[in-house]
């Protein structure tokens, strides 16, 4: 009985810490992309908004793909990079309330953000993990 409480505590905790790391991520994600809507584009863009998309279309993308990828072993992975940005196009424009050229752009630098700074990243832990994972004889 007490080890099933144990496991429940530590996926609660685990679910906790991916809620907060999603949550400090999209802010941190979402503070060039305003800065660049701001300065670029002539409409009236606010910070929290933008947090909301951001939030919103980085979830709904994180989860569409992570369903595509573990259900076809990354043969329809292209499918899931096209409506992740149908994702992110839709949420920049009717959460932060923009046009759709402007939304457009929103979603485009969004995208090259993601490639820049978090996908590296992302690579690079996966080889750190899978180098764990080999090492530690799993």
């Amino acid at each position: 009985m007490i080890t099933l409480s144990i496991d429940i505590l530590e996926i609660g905790n685990t679910i906790l810490s991916f809620i907060m790391f999603w949550i400090v991520y999209s802010f941190l994600f979402s503070i060039p992309v305003y800065l660049f809507s701001k300065l670029f584009l002539d409409e009236y863009i606010s910070f929290p908004r933008i947090l909301a998309a951001t939030l919103v279309s980085g979830f709904a993308s994180f989860y569409i793909n992570g369903i595509i990828v573990y259900y076809s072993n990354y043969e329809l992975y292209i499918y899931g990079i096209f409506l992740a940005f149908i994702i992110d196009l839709v949420s920049y424009k009717y959460i932060a309330n923009v046009s759709w050229g402007a939304a457009f752009v929103i979603a485009i630098v969004a995208i090259l953000l993601f490639a820049i700074f978090v996908f590296p990243f992302l690579l690079i832990m996966s080889g750190f993990a899978m180098g764990l994972k080999t090492f530690s004889g799993l």
